[in-house]
């Protein structure tokens, strides 16, 4: 017979919400939430991943094909990844309250070990003094291909926010 999810619950905590289920589940929950700050960024860095199926450094062997630079996908990606963070948004709100720790990909790239420190300590984790945290083991992919389509990104959302200087810019070309 099919089993469908509905008859998949955890015994006691079938009428309970989702956070409740999670709480009792993991007494002590702790959450935090990462995000990465520039949507653009983050949707250029996907779309060329998924069109090489190159999803880290190591794995740069030679795509199977050039990426291609789409507009249309890529600010799909970027509502895409913007609703991911206001479902984020919501699900704490729901809580009735913020993330306990928010932490951007931004600070961690940027330098990791406060951001580490902060963790630990969130977490009720002494960290060990001095705290090594090694060379990184994934590293940014972003390349001058990464920026030239991120200012082609943005210069596609100034247009549209500004159709007439467009329009001057294209006369004056």
């Amino acid at each position: 017979s099919d089993v469908c999810s509905s008859d998949l619950t955890i015994e006691g905590m079938a009428d309970l919400p989702l956070p409740a289920v999670l709480g009792r589940a993991f007494p002590g929950l702790r959450y935090i939430q990462i995000t990465r700050e520039d949507k653009v960024r983050q949707a250029v860095s996907l779309w060329k991943a998924v069109q090489t199926q190159a999803w880290r450094q190591d794995d740069r062997t030679a795509p199977a094909r050039e990426p291609v630079f789409s507009f249309r996908a890529i600010n799909y990606l970027v509502r895409l990844l913007t609703a991911h963070d206001a479902s984020w948004d919501a699900y704490f709100l729901g809580l009735g309250q913020p993330p306990q720790l928010k932490v951007t990909y931004e600070e961690l790239a940027a330098d990791p070990k406060p951001v580490v420190h902060r963790v630990l300590e969130h977490l009720g984790i002494p960290a060990p003094e001095p705290l090594h945290l090694g060379a990184p083991r994934l590293a940014a992919q972003a390349d001058e291909l990464s920026e030239d389509w991120v200012r082609r990104v943005h210069s596609h959302l100034n247009a549209l926010e500004q159709p007439e200087s467009a329009v001057v810019s294209a006369r004056l070309s």
